[in-house]
């Protein structure tokens, strides 16, 4: 009952005072970062507010037609992907700084070292699909390709894989690195064999006009087990200055633990908490407020009372970026 009176007061709000609801929160979210703990209980509010646009995570309202709480996620993500996008590229806040992170929807992540930047698994999320004016545009898309040096992709879950962003990474000339049957589909459709890259279980790098991207990689699988079992990768990062990045996307066979343990995977940060049984330092939030899932799989953000958060779950609100 409080739930609903919650979201009546929400959808009231952002009825009233209209286009300046995701602005306003965008703000909001500007003035209380992740190691901000002076304004913590801004912090806190914020995230409040985001978790209470997902009314319902089994049949996702907020995306009805004309929802204005839908209205309002999608602008005000746009918002939140237009300040990353900025972001890219300019010098590091922390003069000791060797890497950033940016989070974004669901499982997209930005990396940023020693002069490379590479995405993994970035979408413009599912607002556009639904009709939402101002969700992001192509355009938009398109300025996220120009500063990304390659675009690394898990599996093909609508959260995962954003068919706009790799044909627009396609077309500037950039690699692309997927999982085995999307590689087999880009190049069915005309994918230029130079600029896919289907990698196999090991170590690999991918050659960047800015410099190689070192990585190792595991061909999982996903919904292992039924009749849509989908090949899905994992990927571990080596940066320049010392540090390894894990991004587990959604691999689900037992194979991959064993994979660990042989390769000596260990994560200093640890992208994706579906695999939160690799070894690791820093677990962030990833896979929340997730629209096109459905039950459980919809994780809310819960910021925790007290900051900064904890190693073991640090959350990033979509758009925000934290440096090491």
């Amino acid at each position: 009952m409080l739930r609903s009176i919650a979201t009546l007061i929400l959808i009231l709000h952002v009825s009233a005072f209209g286009q300046g609801t995701p602005v306003a929160l965008d703000l909001a979210v500007e003035a209380a970062g992740p190691y901000d703990t002076a304004n913590w209980a801004t912090r806190v509010n914020n995230a409040n507010l985001i978790d209470l646009l997902s009314t319902n995570s089994i049949s996702s309202p907020v995306l009805a037609p004309g929802n204005p709480l839908g209205w309002a996620l999608a602008n005000f993500y746009r918002l939140r992907w237009n300040r990353a996008v900025n972001r890219l590229g300019t010098p590091f806040a922390g003069s000791t700084s060797k890497l950033r992170l940016t989070h974004l929807y669901s499982s997209s992540w930005i990396i940023e070292n020693s002069g490379l930047t590479w995405g993994i698994d970035v979408v413009e999320g599912p607002f556009g699909n639904y009709g939402f004016a101002g969700s992001i545009t192509m355009t938009e898309v398109f300025a996220m390709a120009n500063k990304l040096d390659a675009l690394f992709v898990t599996h093909s879950d609508s959260d995962h894989l954003s068919t706009s962003l790799a044909v627009a990474m396609l077309l500037l000339g950039k690699p692309v690195i997927c999982s085995i049957d999307l590689g087999a589909v880009a190049l069915a459709l005309g994918a230029p064999p130079s600029l896919v890259e289907i990698p196999r279980t090991g170590y690999r790098g991918v050659l960047t006009a800015n410099g190689l991207i070192k990585y190792s990689v595991y061909n999982g699988k996903q919904r292992v087990g039924t009749p849509t079992v989908v090949d899905c990768n994992a990927y571990a990062f080596d940066t320049n200055t010392g540090q390894t990045i894990i991004h587990g996307g959604d691999v689900e066979d037992p194979g991959f633990a064993t994979h660990i343990m042989s390769a000596n995977w260990y994560a200093d940060f640890l992208l994706n908490p579906s695999t939160s049984y690799v070894p690791h330092n820093y677990q962030f939030l990833s896979h929340e407020l997730e629209y096109t899932h459905f039950g459980s799989a919809l994780l809310k953000l819960n910021m925790p009372t007290v900051g900064p958060c904890p190693p073991s779950r640090f959350v990033l609100i979509w758009g925000e970026a934290v440096e090491f």
